[in-house]
């Protein structure tokens, strides 16, 4: 029996968050994530777990303060949110109204420009996504949405930080105009569902990986376990690990259950150039329902 340990060199772990993609026009023009197929190139952050990058994403993870302002009044998730979608059934879910909600997501930083996805939350002026994608209210954010898979995602929305959870790797966004004020995407936010998934239970993903264009992807895997780690790296805290494939801007997508409603959000990639696994690692949604409560009002 070959030494399991002995592997853990040719693992990898990697954010899915493409790096100086420099996607869109920054005028925020209709059409203008045509860039994103230069995601190709951009591969995203590979941190071998043997070198010094390898323990970096986990350990700032740990040590930094979770950005989180204290709001003066607690905000109270709409039930909605939190209960199944009415008209989605077991088998029936209609995918096309589901991917109205799930948003591309750019981000200029004193660091550098990348990219990421994100889903529609609270009052539809909110967007969840991963931290690594929105780390903080230096950078400024891009929004974009789509109406149908073929179509590529209209960039309309400008949005500002508004909280982060460091630790967990999640972070809330909010649509504003030009002065500032908060404004609607005018489209539903997602339904969360918080429960224990049972293992092997099929999971979607969806977000805007760019590796086969600017379109919005789809795809699909099981629930293979709970971990974390990838090989010998700690990650800090839980994530859900599927078979599902991801890539680079895949990070803060939307991951739901068989009813349509959203159970997680994509957030890193495992995968081994031995054996040539691959498995996507994504936050369970209590994470995200624990951050979404400390949204001020």
């Amino acid at each position: 029996m070959a030494n399991a340990t002995s592997r853990s060199p040719n693992v990898t772990v990697r954010d899915h968050r493409p790096k100086n993609s420099k996607l869109v026009d920054r005028q925020f023009r209709p059409k203008a994530l045509a860039g994103l197929t230069v995601l190709v190139v951009a591969a995203g952050v590979w941190i071998a777990t043997t070198t010094s990058n390898g323990g970096d994403a986990s350990d700032n993870a740990r040590s930094a303060t979770t950005d989180v302002p204290s709001p003066t009044t607690e905000l109270k998730i709409p039930d909605t949110t939190l209960s199944p979608a009415p008209t989605l059934v077991v088998g029936e879910v209609k995918w096309e109204e589901v991917i109205r909600s799930v948003a591309a997501i750019e981000a200029e930083c004193p660091g550098g420009i990348w990219s990421g996805s994100g889903v529609v939350v609270l009052d539809g002026s909110y967007v969840l996504t991963n931290y690594h994608v929105a780390e903080g209210a230096s950078c400024d954010y891009l929004v974009c949405f789509t109406d149908k898979f073929e179509q590529e995602p209209v960039c309309e929305f400008a949005a500002e930080f508004v909280v982060g959870d460091v630790e967990h790797d999640l972070a809330v966004i909010r649509l504003v105009d030009g002065s500032g004020r908060s404004i609607s995407a005018g489209r539903p936010a997602v339904p969360i569902s918080d429960r224990t998934l049972p293992l092997g239970s099929e999971l979607t993903h969806i977000g805007y990986p760019g590796l086969a264009g600017p379109t919005l992807t789809l795809t699909v895997g099981r629930l293979s376990g709970l971990t974390d780690r990838c090989g010998d790296a700690l990650l800090g805290g839980s994530y859900l690990k599927t078979d599902a494939t991801g890539g680079p801007g895949m990070s803060g997508g939307g991951v739901f259950n068989s009813q349509g409603e959203y159970v997680g959000t994509h957030t890193l990639g495992c995968d081994s150039d031995v054996e040539r696994g691959d498995y996507s690692l994504v936050r369970p949604a209590k994470l995200s329902v624990t951050l979404l409560r400390q949204v001020g009002s």
